[in-house]
């Protein structure tokens, strides 16, 4: 992993906090105190782990860019092990190749006689 991304992936801890990002109440079913409806539009907006206060906004785009790196990381993790695998079994078929050619005898066999 680059030293980009792992700078990216590892937040540093000496930041200075920063405000939650905070929305205004709304309240849809209070009357305005003329005894009507308030002139105001009142929509529900969908919460989420923002408007509720439990991450910043700068805080839920490091969570963002940290899944991402993260992510990159395991493919490239999988990927290295899949060519590890590879690599072996392609040396275990050129070694049964090698011991067919000149009759050499594996270690364990050795052991057994």
């Amino acid at each position: 992993m680059s030293d980009k991304k792992l700078s990216k992936a590892i937040p540093p801890t000496l930041k200075k906090p920063t405000k939650a990002i905070t929305q205004p109440k709304q309240f849809p079913h209070l009357e305005s105190h003329r005894g009507g409806p308030s002139s105001e539009q009142h929509t529900h907006q969908p919460t989420s782990p923002i408007t509720e206060g439990f991450l910043t906004e700068k805080e839920y785009q490091q969570l963002l860019l940290d899944e991402e790196v993260l992510k990159e990381t395991l493919e490239e993790e999988a990927r290295a092990e899949k060519k590890w695998e590879e690599n072996i079994k392609k040396e275990q078929a050129e070694y049964e190749l090698f011991r067919l050619k000149f009759g050499v005898q594996s270690d364990l066999e050795y052991e057994s006689d």
